[in-house]
């Protein structure tokens, strides 16, 4: 099922759900190459394009800029989730405001959900690499 398809889905069974998690964070790896700030983001915390994945993205207008928060799974399974404060343009860091490394629940039997997002990010990264 197409990922348009499954979020006009209003109840969604388990395996909806976590198909269109894994269809949203794999949209969300291929647009990494449109993001013109991220590569100056990771390097400034060690990473590289090729060093993981981008998993999950999104952005509020700000009075400085655009305030982007996020979450990257690098390639040794380490989770880190960020916000970046950008011109207005997207172009340009004026900030970063956090790189956190985290420790989501990873589990592919959660009640009520079946696989938690940490797992279907994994899952992502397996077949990047």
């Amino acid at each position: 099922m197409s990922i348009e398809d499954l979020r006009k889905i209003r109840n969604k069974n388990v395996a909806q759900q976590n198909e269109l998690t894994y269809l949203e964070m794999k949209e969300c790896a291929a647009s990494f190459d449109r993001i013109s700030w991220i590569l100056e983001a990771l390097a400034m915390h060690g990473h590289s394009k090729d060093s993981g994945i981008l998993i999950r993205l999104s952005d509020v207008p700000d009075q400085e800029g655009t305030l982007w928060s996020g979450s990257w799974l690098a390639t040794n399974n380490t989770f880190y989730e960020f916000e970046v404060l950008t011109n207005q343009e997207s172009t340009i860091i004026i900030e970063v405001e956090s790189w956190l490394e985290v420790n989501p629940e990873i589990s592919a039997h959660k009640k009520g959900i079946g696989k938690t997002p940490a797992y279907i990010a994994l899952e992502l990264l397996s077949e990047h690499g």
